[in-house]
């Protein structure tokens, strides 16, 4: 008898849960979403647009607000001007040419057409300029500072360290040559045309004050005669000297060994030439009264002092 082949038995799964005809189905499907779960709407092109239209105007339109508000609120209204100023340009001029400021807005000041409006004045050299929010201006000038008087047909004008002229001297129309006025500042004179070598003209003073102390100390007068050559007046000797730079000491030293026989030969001086250490050229003057009351011995021996 044959063997009848084995017929395979599956099991039968049992579905999950029964369906009711009578009841809908509420659960989840793969069709339908859980129930309270929200559904995600999708951004389009137009929103992406608004929002970056927003955040651009945003981005422009508080700066412009920053802009005008600073500009037109009254809060940065100039209400006081600060000036510093110095023994020439003083306090009361400063405040008299900065009181158009008064009133304007601290941001909107031109603070070069300040500089340039008190760079009118001859003694200004330069303006210091200073903001201080929100209603306050700073302001202080330094002063050029005069190193020498220079003679000119116009009487003595003061010079800067640079020999440019800064402003006439007080005493301009009082001046005539040979007639001292009441200054320290040593009186330059220079026929020649542009800026003043005064630099030069205060180191031969120097050097005649490291040779003779009383001499230098007593200058009152240069000449410029040329390249390195100056007529030295000096109120410790009755008459110029005609030095050379480089070449004051032994000149003096020349002379200063040679003022016994001068002055017992000559009754009065009229200048002595010193530009050659070696060769003293003295040339005879006329005779003067001595202004200061002394007598020609004591006046060799303060000579022959330093």
């Amino acid at each position: 008898m044959s063997a009848l082949p084995l017929r395979a038995t599956l099991p039968v799964r049992e579905p999950r849960m029964a369906l009711d005809p009578d009841r809908p189905f509420s659960g989840p499907t793969p069709l339908r979403r859980p129930y309270g779960v929200r559904r995600r709407k999708k951004s389009g092109v137009a929103s992406l647009l608004a929002a970056a239209a927003l955040r651009a105007l945003f981005v422009v339109a508080l700066p412009v607000v920053i802009v005008v508000w600073l500009l037109y609120s009254p809060y940065f209204l100039i209400r006081e001007v600060e000036v510093d100023g110095g023994a020439r340009v003083s306090a009361e001029w400063m405040r008299t040419n900065l009181e158009p400021l008064v009133g304007r807005h601290v941001l909107a000041v031109s603070l070069d057409g300040v500089r340039r409006r008190l760079s009118a004045h001859p003694w200004v050299a330069s303006v210091e300029l200073r903001r201080e929010l929100p209603d306050r201006l700073r302001v202080s000038v330094i002063e050029r500072q005069p190193v020498a008087l220079v003679a000119g047909e116009d009487g003595l004008a003061f010079l800067d360290g640079e020999g440019q002229v800064i402003a006439p001297a007080p005493t301009a129309a009082r001046y005539e040559k040979g007639h001292h006025v009441p200054t320290d500042l040593v009186i330059i004179h220079c026929r020649f045309p542009g800026p003043v070598p005064v630099q030069a003209a205060l180191d031969l003073v120097a050097e005649l004050r490291r040779a003779h102390p009383a001499w230098g100390v007593g200058t009152r007068e240069v000449e410029i005669l040329g390249d390195g050559e100056y007529r030295v007046t000096t109120a410790a000797l009755p008459y110029p000297l005609l030095l050379e730079a480089g070449s004051v000491a032994p000149a003096v030293t020349s002379l200063q060994q040679m003022l016994p026989e001068i002055e017992r030969r000559l009754p009065a001086v009229g200048e002595a030439d010193l530009r050659s250490p070696r060769r003293l050229v003295i040339r005879p003057g006329a005779a003067a009264p001595n202004p200061s009351g002394t007598s020609p011995e004591q006046n060799r021996s303060r000579n022959q002092e330093g």
